[in-house]
């Protein structure tokens, strides 16, 4: 059994998203810790423990899970993980940090490209509903479901 939450970081430049996504995360009934950034460019500062993130603790700058917007003004969800992937071999990205992409597109070669990019685990529609968020961390992440 995991002795720690489930670290989630919420990435969406709609603040209403991120206020529905954090009520279904935890109505899900899984201990979680869950960060907001409202841009890319934030998120990537969190992840490097830089900006306005240099206090945070490491654990607060190493998400279990990431769920992603890809429509952001300045830095699209596909921008970051661009930016994402170059960075350098940091411990982060050697435990594994799964990528969710949350989209309202319907468009099938967008979901095709979200999951044939190598560091996104899977992809979704939005709104992102607790069923849903337990069943990912059921497929992606099930110690943390273990009693």
């Amino acid at each position: 059994m995991k002795n720690k939450n489930l670290s989630v970081l919420l990435v969406d430049d709609d603040d209403n998203d991120n206020f529905f996504h954090q009520r279904a995360i935890n109505k899900s009934g899984i201990n979680c810790t869950v960060q907001v950034c409202t841009s890319g460019l934030d998120a990537l500062d969190l992840l490097q423990n830089k900006g306005n993130y240099e206090s945070f603790s490491q654990e607060l700058c190493a998400p279990d899970i990431i769920f992603l917007d890809i429509n952001m003004p300045r830095f699209s969800g596909w921008d970051f993980i661009e930016a994402y992937a170059a960075l350098p071999n940091s411990e982060l990205k050697k435990s594994h940090v799964n990528i969710m992409m949350l989209s309202t597109s319907t468009n099938p070669a967008t979901r095709e490209k979200a999951l044939n990019t190598p560091c996104i685990s899977d992809f979704m529609e939005k709104p992102l509903r607790a069923d849903v968020f337990k069943s990912l961390v059921q497929k992606h992440l099930p110690s943390f479901l273990e009693k």
